[in-house]
């Protein structure tokens, strides 16, 4: 997706050119206005984008989805106009200066939606700031703002949302970036029941706020929809109004969970007969509801303590379920399900009963503490493996023919489908549409039965349903194959994809950066082509961006690798300037999996190792090293693990890595050389050496030993092996004296050994 304006919303007579930057109005009646909606929509951060006009009328700003194209005609959009004024909600004011006849006026548009508490659109005319013209209302929190312009009879106008922007503003970035990270979404839903995630018998209002299941539903059948934003973090609630007499149930559910509710594992439902279901498990809980028009159910969701509760018309009922560990990374969406025929309302803000402690769920997405979950279908292209068999979906719906072709397929099991063995399993058409990772749990004579990654549902593909044309299953590399596979030689040209665009376009190389007491200031989220950056702070990653996927770290590709593994191998990689190859991830989505991974592995080969110069030491004349370095791994989120297996007191020695300052190459250490080998005197306060102490003798760095050396030996092998990340053993001096040379030696080997190196422990989904 990027940031453009498009001829799919927008007003008759408006066209957009083939790139999205240039918009015209044509052919409209006299004084008639018409408009144009870009994308993305921004939910929070700060944007800007640019419109350069020419002697024509135009109103520029944002608006939601659901607004008027003519800007500032209704409460959801904004807009500042040519003859210097401001206006929603058809309420216009003196702002600014006029521009309608000023030749080549370029107008900033400006959102701040940092502060969910005070969310402002702010101007600019020929980069002079206007001030702040529009303090958000609450009720639009978490309501995806999207570009906008409109003009009156012709009119046309040049859009910028990139490097080209003529005026940028401080503390703005270009809307352009907005969609690289999750600060700006591509559709208009994120907030409300979604009518794409509901069963066929569910009609949806258009504000997301109202749903009714039709008569001509079954009458003992159950139909649901789910909502969005999905929760993450945070405490949240939403609000359910019976509006009919009919029996319903009210929750939280994964996004590919069934929609009824309490029915699998990673959904939680609460009904009108005071049942609460979890994995089709009933138990009684809080009071009756059932045919009760008018009773308000609050649904609570606490992701820090990891509980779901509920309330009646104000009054709680108590933790109805603990969240399981296994859904602790898992976003959960609101959901409503009912049996036959119902009616009901939702509430996302200005709730009739709010919980203490508890967020509106409006609120959430510009808080950060959700996903938007915008849609289930989509076209982005599955990671390519060994295709195996196309099967047949037994929903509602397919022709009869079509099931008598399914009933006389074969049912002969499929080699290679076998327990343990990774799948994708695509859905080519229908509300499930896309394509999903599966682990294969078991197979049978009649089928096999896969666990969906993303949510843990688990679903039964059957033999006879293969060879029949709506599903398709590929077989993934086994972890086997993907640790022991051989790099397979690339053509100088790297492989091109269905859109023309060559893989590495997409693919780069970069660093990580990792400061000592900030850690890498990134919080990752495994995805299927690696860790997906979701926020950057602290210290900052030049080489990294919001939206990015690491698809390797070090000399290992994680493209293809299960959780563990890729948790290991990114783990052992994990330190300050480590090598990493990214791309943006709904780029890398498009791509082929075999493609990807060996562009990867190209990449890797064809990385020159650089390593800082002796030179940029700087000798003392008592023999010593001036090095500083702000950046290592984090301490706290990276737990070490030495051997503890010589004798005689050897076990006092460690392992660690050195660490360089990527700006000066410094560590920040003072050295003399000693019989030992390197004693350190001194340790820099800022950034310090966290596996060092003063007192410690670094005895081997690099593979090389300095432990009874001659000094000038010492400083020589050093500084051979001096480099950021370059692993050292040391140990306290006091105590080293005291161990024999041959018991220090025997202990320096034990620790670089592969199989006793340090274990380096990383949490997943937090921040580095």
């Amino acid at each position: 997706m990027e940031a453009v304006f498009s001829n799919q919303d927008a007003d008759e007579g408006v066209v957009v050119c083939e790139h999205g930057s240039h918009v015209q109005g044509k052919n409209c009646k006299r004084n008639q206005w018409s408009g144009v909606r870009g994308r993305p929509g921004v939910l929070t951060g700060s944007y800007q984008f640019e419109v350069e006009v020419n002697f024509c009328l135009i109103r520029v700003g944002w608006a939601a989805d659901i607004s008027d194209r003519t800007l500032g005609l209704d409460a959801l959009s904004f807009g500042y106009g040519g003859t210097g004024m401001k206006s929603s909600n058809r309420v216009f004011e003196k702002y600014g200066q006029e521009f309608h006849e000023l030749a080549g006026a370029v107008v900033t548009c400006l959102l701040d939606r940092r502060d969910p508490k005070c969310e402002t659109i702010s101007y600019c005319l020929n980069g002079r700031p206007l001030g702040v013209a529009f303090q958000l209302p609450a009720e639009l929190a978490g309501v995806p703002l999207f570009p906008a312009v409109c003009g009156k009879e012709s009119w046309s106008a040049v859009c910028r949302f990139d490097e080209t922007i003529a005026f940028p503003q401080t503390g703005y970035t270009r809307l352009m970036e907005a969609v690289i990270g999750s600060d700006a979404v591509s559709g208009p839903l994120v907030l409300g029941l979604c009518s794409s995630d509901g069963d066929a018998c569910v009609s949806i209002s258009t504000d997301g706020l109202h749903a009714t299941s039709t008569p001509e539903a079954a009458r003992n059948a159950w139909h649901g929809v789910r909502g969005r934003p999905g929760v993450l973090r945070g405490k949240y609630q939403f609000e359910v109004k019976l509006m009919s007499e009919s029996l319903l149930r009210v929750g939280w559910g994964a996004l590919r969970t069934k929609r009824a509710l309490g029915n699998d594992a990673h959904s939680f439902g609460y009904g009108g007969t005071a049942k609460k279901s979890n994995s089709a498990k009933y138990e009684d809980y809080g009071e009756k509801y059932e045919g009760q028009i008018g009773t308000v159910l609050s649904c609570l969701i606490d992701r820090q303590e990891q509980t779901i509760s509920f309330s009646i018309n104000g009054r709680n009922l108590g933790i109805a379920f603990n969240i399981p560990t296994d859904c602790a990374d898992v976003p959960l969406f609101p959901a409503i399900c009912g049996k036959g025929a119902w009616e009901a309302s939702c509430a996302y803000a200005d709730l009739a009963f709010p919980e203490p402690g508890y967020r509106p769920l409006a609120e959430a997405l510009a808080a950060r503490d959700a996903v938007p979950g915008q849609s289930l279908s989509g076209t982005l292209a599955a990671p390519k493996g060994a295709l195996v068999v196309t099967a047949r979906s037994t929903q509602e719906g397919v022709l009869k023919d079509q099931l008598e072709a399914i009933a006389q397929a074969t049912c002969i099991p499929v080699e290679g489908v076998v327990p343990g063995r990774r799948v994708v399993l695509h859905v080519n058409s229908g509300p499930w549409q896309g394509w999903y990772p599966c682990e294969v749990v078991d197979s049978d004579p009649r089928g096999c039965y896969l666990r969906h990654d993303s949510d843990g549902y688990t679903e039964n593909v059957p033999w006879a349903f293969l060879n029949s044309g709506k599903y398709t299953m590929e077989l993934l590399e086994s972890s086997q194959d993907v640790e022991l596979a051989v790099p397979v030689p690339v053509e100088s040209t790297p492989p091109e994809g269905p859109t023309g665009q060559h893989v590495s376009h997409i693919l780069r190389h970069g660093r990580l950066r990792v400061h000592t007491e900030l850690g890498a200031g990134v919080t990752l989220v495994m995805c299927e082509v690696g860790y997906f950056a979701s926020r950057i702070e602290e210290p900052g990653q030049p080489d990294l961006r919001k939206g990015d996927a690491i698809v390797a770290i070090g000399s290992t590709v994680l493209l293809g690798l299960e959780e563990d593994e890729l948790e290991a191998c990114f783990a052992a990689a994990f330190c300050d300037n480590a090598v990493i190859v990214l791309g943006n991830y709904l780029a890398l989505r498009e791509r082929p999996f075999k493609e990807v991974r060996q562009e990867a592995l190209r990449l890797l080969d064809d990385l020159p190792l650089v390593q800082p110069k002796m030179e940029a030491l700087g000798h003392s004349q008592s023999n010593s090293l001036q090095v500083a370095l702000p950046f290592h791994r984090p301490a706290a989120l990276l737990t070490r693990t030495t051997s503890t297996r010589s004798s005689d007191g050897a076990s006092v020695l460690k392992r660690g890595r050195l660490c360089l300052d990527p700006r000066s190459g410094q560590a920040g250490l003072e050295l003399s050389a000693c019989q030992e080998g390197y004693y350190v005197e001194e340790i820099a306060p800022f950034p310090g050496q966290p596996d060092l102490e003063v007192g410690d003798v670094i005895v081997c760095i690099g593979g090389s030993v300095l432990h009874d050396m001659d000094p000038e030996d010492v400083e020589q092998r050093f500084g051979d092996a001096y480099c950021d990340g370059a692993v050292f053993v040391a140990g306290p001096l006091l105590k080293l004296e005291d161990v024999p040379s041959q018991a220090v030696q025997r202990e320096i080997s034990l620790l670089l050994t592969p199989s006793t190196q340090s274990s380096l422990l990383l949490e997943r989904s937090r921040t580095y």
